[in-house]
């Protein structure tokens, strides 16, 4: 079965709580583990697991990735 990224994001956040986060392409979000979401261009989805790590220190270390591998 193939998912695309925005129905992915649903099945990941369904039922949490999640934030959404600014200054990253297309609609990024947090959740209370904290795991960052971003969809990307192409169908494509970022995701940064951050087992001790903030959603802050988690969107900086996406916008550096994202930068690298395209939005």
């Amino acid at each position: 079965m193939v998912i695309d990224a925005p129905t992915q994001l649903k099945l990941f956040t369904a039922g949490k709580s999640v934030t959404d986060v600014s200054g990253l392409p297309g609609r990024a979000c947090c959740d209370d583990r904290p795991v960052l979401y971003a969809l990307l261009s192409g169908g494509r989805m970022y995701r940064a697991l951050g087992w001790s790590a903030s959603c802050d220190t988690l969107k900086q270390f996406a916008q550096t990735a994202i930068s690298r591998i395209g939005a």
